[in-house]
């Protein structure tokens, strides 16, 4: 894609990083694929003032993540420098407490908006993973966080991980209440910012498996691609606030079922750069 020489950059950045996950590997190979299905779709009709920058992926070295972290945070770092607006391709979830850890230098609060089927709060003693991502965010950043949740499934998390997010004042907004107020979820969000700044993280298994079967942990009974891209829409038009960025998460392609979640996720992509366009 263009090079990174416009202050309104809209940026990709591959984090192909799988070490920590909880279940089962692959989300590594995702960015590459992620962007074969973007470049597929038509992004000629963009707004010719924006720049689509491609930086590529983040050089891990692979089973460690002191220097993979560490090469991330310092591509983060030149990323908020020239970029407008930023979409991470993952990678597992561990990487949306890098990204959080990186805005904050940078801003005293955010609204972390969390598109999951599940809450990634295991106990730290059950071993650093993704699946413990939100509890090192909420416990490092406290009250600098504020974690809004978005179609969770209460089937699909131990009921200690649900109390824990209620007692920590996690906003949690489960399937079940998607669907019954899902035209108008996106004002009840709105009730919960707590700031003018918020970052979007989407795990893929936030879909229905009909949707999305190439993913680490499938949980029945999901949102459709239709509605997640109808409320993403929402959100990001919501008057007032400033989208910084966003993530997409947990894709495992050798799962996958004619690359059908993939491909899904890759449209989810494409509607976040141009949501980031036309909210200014």
């Amino acid at each position: 894609m263009s090079k990174c020489v416009s202050e309104n950059n809209i940026c990709i950045i591959g984090y192909p990083w799988d070490w920590n996950t909880a279940g089962d590997p692959g989300a590594r190979y995702a960015p590459s694929i992620l962007r074969k299905y973007l470049y597929e779709y038509n992004i000629i009709s963009l707004d010719k003032n924006i720049n689509i920058c491609d930086l590529g992926d983040v050089k891990i070295a692979p089973g460690d993540p002191f220097i993979s972290e560490r090469r991330f945070e310092e591509a983060l770092d030149i990323t908020q420098n020239i970029c407008k607006r930023f979409i991470v391709l993952g990678g597992d979830h561990s990487l949306t407490k890098i990204v959080v850890k990186n805005i904050l230098k940078k801003h005293d609060e955010i609204d972390l908006l969390i598109f999951d089927a599940h809450l990634d709060m295991r106990k730290l003693s059950e071993g650093k993973s993704s699946g413990t991502y939100l509890r090192e965010v909420i416990e490092e950043f406290e009250r600098r966080v504020n974690p809004i949740v978005i179609g969770y499934r209460e089937h699909s998390n131990p009921m200690y991980m649900i109390d824990y997010a209620k007692e920590r004042g996690v906003k949690l907004i489960d399937i079940d209440h998607v669907k019954k107020t899902f035209h108008e979820i996106h004002n009840e969000i709105m009730r919960y910012l707590k700031s003018n700044n918020i970052y979007i993280s989407i795990d893929a298994d936030v879909l229905d498996p009909s949707q999305c079967p190439g993913v680490n942990s499938i949980s029945p009974d999901g949102l459709f691609l239709r509605e997640l891209r109808e409320m993403l829409r929402n959100i990001i038009s919501i008057q007032g606030v400033r989208i910084l960025g966003a993530d997409i998460v947990e894709i495992v392609p050798k799962k996958d079922l004619g690359d059908l979640c993939i491909r899904n996720m890759a449209l989810i992509t494409l509607d976040l750069i141009k949501y980031f366009i036309t909210s200014g």
